[in-house]
């Protein structure tokens, strides 16, 4: 229990949300006792990065700590930033507001060192193999700003070994230590922002003018029944949610020629993203199944983290509210009174 949550005066600390009071961090870490987890709610998933920096450097979780992620996806992104990517908080709340992306959230803290065991929770209703593995993260030429995951990373300097272990929610185990627990509000509910995104024919002007201003990231030839197609890949704008822009010049044999703009990962890879919309009654049940398999496993979280995901269009705009409500409602049956900063 932390103090002054019997509604005493936090005048200046914090404000109200769901009937909890949410407390800037620095006022949170004086009111809550050592072995009292820490939640922390973001709107977008980037900014739970510098959360997991935070607790670290405050002492509440160890370097090499275990990430727990229960997610819809598993946000294995691998940012490419202006600056050294290290464990200072502030550096990964600028780097997060800047230039990161949604799904660049555990590759950071797993090239840090603040993370060395991930453990990716799936949702029911996601058809996703269980699997286990020791993996690789490090950066390109050892710079720490392109940061790079895969099996054997011998040419990056600094690179480092993690553990990998993705498992459906019904087999979640007792995992030993105090650890992060992050959860996705699509792990709930989830949409596929990128469903709507389709591409648009383009004058030559335009798509001249975007190869000449933009960073050109690859570029390649592919030949069809009826001609052949030039596509070339601009590097990702800065910002949370953007893609590399692709462009195509589409040649026919007859000599007609076309432009289009499209995106990667949103026009041809829009299917590989998962897509849920439960009832309330199933979003009961699921957040109550949640609830259950991390009462069995009797996990000891030092920090819990919430990404509401709204913004990116991950989760329903209209079931947010619920959704979030009905997890904290489970968070505190399970770990007592929880004073959130937002």
């Amino acid at each position: 229990m932390c103090p002054n949550s019997d509604g005493g005066n936090l005048s200046g600390m914090g404000f109200i949300r769901h009937g909890i009071l949410l407390l800037t961090m620095p006022a949170l870490l004086a009111a809550c006792s050592a072995e009292s987890p820490t939640l922390i709610v973001v709107e977008e998933h980037h900014h739970a990065w510098p959360a997991f920096e935070r607790a670290r450097a405050s002492g509440r979780i160890e370097a090499g700590a275990v990430l727990v992620h229960l997610d819809a996806h598993e946000d294995f992104g691998e940012p490419e930033v202006s600056r050294e990517i290290h464990a200072d908080p502030d550096l990964a709340s600028a780097l997060a507001d800047a230039e990161l992306t949604v799904e660049d959230v555990v590759v950071p803290a797993l090239f840090t060192g603040t993370v060395s065991t991930f453990y990716w929770v799936t949702p029911t209703w996601l058809d996703e193999p269980s699997r286990e593995m020791m993996r690789q993260v490090g950066s390109v030429g050892g710079e720490g700003r392109r940061l790079r995951v895969g099996e054997n990373l011998e040419d990056c300097s600094d690179h480092r070994e993690f553990k990998e272990r993705v498992l459906p929610i019904a087999d979640l185990e007792h995992i030993e230590g105090r650890l992060i627990l992050d959860i996705d509000l699509d792990f709930f509910a989830c949409e596929n922002p990128h469903a709507a995104h389709t591409d648009v024919e383009i004058t030559r002007e335009e798509y001249e003018r975007r190869i000449t201003a933009g960073q050109v990231l690859f570029a390649g030839t592919s030949e069809e029944g009826s001609g052949w197609t030039e596509s070339t890949i601009l590097r990702r704008p800065s910002g949370p949610f953007t893609w590399p822009v692709r462009l195509d010049r589409i040649v026919r044999f007859g000599g007609e020629v076309s432009y289009l703009r499209g995106f990667m990962c949103m026009g041809e890879y829009q299917d590989a993203f998962p897509v849920h919309r439960p009832s309330e009654d199933e979003l009961r049940t699921l957040v109550t199944e949640v609830k259950n398999r991390l009462a069995a496993a009797k996990l000891d979280p030092a920090l819990i983290t919430i990404a509401r995901s709204v913004q990116s269009g991950f989760v329903p705009a209209d079931r947010v509210e619920v959704i979030e409500l009905l997890v904290l409602e489970a968070l505190r049956e399970l770990y007592g009174e929880l004073l959130p900063e937002r």
